[in-house]
């Protein structure tokens, strides 16, 4: 008896995102036509665009609100319409218990960027950070879409309640506040994108930079290194962490493509090659082999790759700032500028440089 209650409670919490997924839905007023249970129809759906890359000048919006002595000033964000285009339509073709439905987009977004806001934010978020989140989403939706009217959901890569394993699952009262507040900020966004010559841009974000955000590589140049030096005020922004000789040397030997390395032959075998110009690890040198900061992250767990390792007697342990890769809107960074009186238009334009906010 005591093996099937068992199984029963495992097959509940598997289940459990996807009922509070359908019920949310629900709620909200999501419906769409069905279709059949294979997805086919007369729509061909193409894949998903590719990584990041790099940048130019370009500055963002000026003005007269003054967010503090680490901030610039800034000014009244402008929006545009696209001239005689009536709105655009698009839905996601998703699967909610064996069964497709279409839902339109604007619908859809609360659920993703409920889940893009990290865990206990949901708290403390201004609603400017919130519609900044918004807006991402939207762009990277419709970037991926590239013109279509409808795409998989399977295509998005994008956490959602019901299908999503972080912080919204089992907290019952976070998860509902997050969701109002993502509805309130799609609705206060609806249809506005971020595009650079009429194309919709790769809207990359993070939890928290180490300072300063990065550049990215050429054909990126609305991806640029700006001071976000209001990160650097979070309490969990320094982190230490700290392995083991012999647990470290098996991480790094267990990188793809490896060489090697003893726990024992670690005291001077670790040497910086690279870093940006942001301070963020490009190449560092273990043993006899030179491996990327985001290799070495992924081993070893970091939140960053603005990091540093140092070897003490059988251990070594690493100096971490801030939270993701560094490049585009920090979400920190942007709540500290909302709280001081920022618009999230010109969050948007201060982080992203060269970019048009346009009402689709």
């Amino acid at each position: 008896m005591k093996k099937w209650w068992g199984v029963g409670l495992v097959v509940f919490l598997l289940m459990f995102p996807c009922v509070v997924s359908l019920i949310w839905m629900r709620q909200e007023g999501v419906s769409g036509r069905s279709i059949d249970k294979d997805g086919k129809g007369d729509i061909a759906f193409e894949g998903r665009e590719g990584d990041v890359s790099e940048a130019g000048d370009g500055s963002g919006a000026s003005g007269e609100k003054n967010a503090g002595n680490l901030l610039p000033e800034a000014g009244q964000g402008s929006i545009r319409g696209e001239e005689g285009q009536p709105p655009k339509m698009r839905r996601i073709n998703v699967k909610r218990g064996g069964i497709r439905t279409y839902v339109e987009l604007e619908e859809y977004l609360p659920g993703v960027v409920a889940c893009q806001i990290p865990e206990g934010k949901e708290y403390i978020y201004d609603m400017e950070t919130w519609k900044c989140q918004a807006v991402i989403a939207r762009t990277y939706i419709s970037r991926l879409m590239d013109g279509r009217e409808e795409i998989l959901e399977e295509e998005l890569d994008l956490g959602y309640p019901g299908t999503y394993s972080g912080g919204l699952f089992g907290k019952r009262d976070a998860a509902i506040r997050r969701l109002e507040l993502a509805e309130q900020a799609v609705e206060a966004t609806r249809g506005v994108v971020m595009k650079q010559d009429g194309v919709c841009i790769l809207p990359l974000f993070h939890q928290m930079s180490a300072g300063k955000t990065r550049r990215g590589d050429e054909g990126f140049s609305y991806l640029q290194a700006v001071d976000s030096s209001q990160d650097t005020r979070e309490a969990d922004c320094l982190q230490l962490m700290e392995w083991d000789a012999a647990d470290f040397a098996a991480r790094i030997s267990g990188i793809p493509g490896a060489a090697p390395v003893s726990g024992d032959q670690l005291k001077g075998q670790i040497q910086t090659v690279a870093k940006d110009e942001s301070g963020y690890l490009l190449q560092i040198q273990i043993g006899a082999r030179t491996y990327t900061g985001d290799e070495v992250q992924a081993a070893l767990g970091m939140p960053s790759t603005y990091f540093s390792l140092e070897v003490g007697e059988g251990k070594v342990t690493a100096v971490v700032r801030g939270r993701g890769h560094g490049y585009g809107l920090s979400q920190d960074g942007a709540d500290y500028m909302a709280k001081n009186g920022w618009a999230w238009e010109d969050i948007l334009y201060y982080y992203f440089k060269n970019i048009d906010l346009i009402s689709e």
